[in-house]
C-alpha cells in the first residue's frame, strides 16, 4: 500500500479519492484551506491555502503518490481573482513538483481539465490539438500552464496528466453544470440553448472518476495523458428533458441562434487500460435531487 497526498480535500473528486483510496489500505494525507467542512474518517488533514502563497514545510516527507486536484474556485471572476487562480492552478503546481521531485515520489497525477481541447465534431483523442493560447481564457490557460509545468518535471517521476469531461456527483456545487440546470427547472427559471438542442457532451459520476484514477495508481506506470468521461452523450437539451421527466417538471427553454461545439471525451483508453464507467445519469438523479440546494440559482 502507498502514501498518498491529495490536494483540494474538499473538492469533488479529491473528497471522493480520499474516500475510495482509504478503502484500499491506501494511508491519505490530504491538503485543504477550510477545516469546518466535513471529512473522510481516517484521513490526514493538513491545513493549506494554496491561494496565500503558503510554505509546504508542514507536508509530509515520505509519500509515494501525489494527487494535484486543487483548483481555484474563482474561475468566473477574472481578473478580479486572478491572484487567487494564479496562486492555486500555476503556482502550488511548481511549488508541489519541487517538493515531489526533493521527496522522490514514484508518481505525480495531476488533474487538468477536458477544455482545453479545441472543439471539433467527432470525440475527442488525447493526442487531438488544444485551443490556441488566445481561445484559452486564463483558468484553461493556468491548466495548460500546469500540465507544461507538470511534464518539465517527468524525469523525476511517473507522471499523468488527467483531463476530466464534466464530472457530477450530490457534492457537486449548484453552481456546477448538471445541478445547476437542475435548479434551473426545479425553480421554473430559462434554460438558454445554443442552437437546437445545445452542445454534446458525455459527462462521468465522480464514482467511476475515482475509480479510474485508482486503476491509474495500479496500472499505469511512466508517462501518460488520459481522457476521463462517460460512456453516455447528450446534448444539453436532452439532459434537460430527462431531469425534467425525472422531477415532473417541463423545462422552460429559450433557444438561441449561435454556433454549437461540443465537447466529447474518446475514453478508449481510459477503458482499455483503466475502467469502463458504470453509473449511469439517470440513475444518478435522484442523489442530485436530495443533495440539491433549493435555491435561486445566481
Amino acid at each position: 500500500m502507498s502514501n498518498i497526498l491529495i490536494t483540494g480535500a474538499n473538492g469533488l473528486l479529491a473528497y471522493s479519492l480520499c474516500d475510495v483510496l482509504l478503502k484500499k489500505k491506501h494511508t491519505i494525507y490530504a491538503t485543504t484551506r477550510d477545516f469546518s467542512k466535513s471529512k473522510v474518517k481516517g484521513v490526514n488533514y493538513i491545513k493549506l491555502d494554496f491561494a496565500n502563497n503558503c510554505v509546504f514545510s508542514d507536508l509530509p516527507k515520505k509519500i509515494d503518490i501525489v494527487i494535484h486536484a486543487a483548483q481555484s474556485l474563482k474561475y468566473h471572476q477574472f481578473p478580479e481573482e486572478s491572484n487567487d487562480i494564479f496562486q492555486v492552478n500555476i503556482n502550488s503546481t511548481y511549488k508541489l513538483l519541487e517538493y515531489a521531485r526533493n521527496i522522490k515520489v514514484k508518481k505525480f497525477i495531476y488533474i487538468s481539465s477536458g477544455g482545453v481541447y479545441k472543439r471539433k465534431e467527432e470525440s475527442i483523442k488525447e493526442t487531438d490539438d488544444l485551443l490556441l493560447p488566445s481561445e484559452l481564457g486564463m483558468y484553461l490557460g493556468s491548466k495548460i500552464c500546469g500540465e507544461t509545468l507538470s511534464q518539465s518535471y517527468s524525469k523525476f517521476f511517473d507522471l499523468v496528466i488527467v483531463r476530466p469531461f464534466f464530472i457530477y456527483g450530490p457534492r457537486q456545487k449548484n453552481t456546477m453544470l448538471i445541478k445547476r440546470l437542475m435548479n434551473n427547472i426545479i425553480n421554473s427559471e430559462i434554460i438558454k440553448i445554443n442552437g437546437k438542442n445545445g452542445i454534446s457532451i458525455n459527462p462521468i459520476h465522480v464514482e467511476d472518476a475515482s475509480l479510474a484514477i485508482t486503476k491509474i495508481i495500479s496500472k499505469l506506470n511512466g508517462n501518460h495523458i488520459v481522457n476521463l468521461a462517460g460512456e453516455e452523450t447528450f446534448s444539453i437539451k436532452k439532459i434537460c428533458d430527462e431531469i425534467g421527466t425525472f422531477l415532473g417538471r417541463k423545462p422552460i427553454y429559450e433557444f438561441i441562434n449561435d454556433e454549437v461545439n461540443d465537447l466529447i471525451g474518446d475514453i478508449s483508453f481510459m477503458k482499455e487500460n483503466l475502467y469502463s464507467p458504470k453509473i449511469k445519469l439517470i440513475d444518478a438523479l435522484e442523489e442530485l435531487k436530495d443533495s440539491i440546494k433549493f435555491e435561486k440559482t445566481p
